[in-house]
């Protein structure tokens, strides 16, 4: 695959690599770009805002599923106050 020196696509590139490769390492990196900047995620938007909590709930399934509480209760948490905007 060429990337014609653009670094965006080759971050998508890569990103789509660990999450075909490694689900629970792109959730740990997901968990961990959200709990980083969570203002990013409560950036309220009606034409985005379903779509954040549906994926906020794909990630904290994968975390009830590892018993990983602690991650648990901060994605809850963002995803509660995101409910609420």
């Amino acid at each position: 695959m060429e990337f014609d020196n653009d670094n965006d696509e080759f971050m998508k590139f890569l990103l789509d690599q660990l999450e075909n490769t490694s689900w629970d390492q792109y959730m740990n990196l997901c968990y961990n770009v959200i709990s980083m900047f969570p203002d990013q995620v409560l950036h309220y938007d009606e034409r985005t805002a379903k779509h954040k909590i549906e994926s906020l709930d794909r990630i904290l399934t994968h975390f009830e599923e590892k018993e990983d509480f602690e991650k648990c209760a901060k994605i809850k948490d963002i995803q509660d106050r995101l409910k609420n905007c």
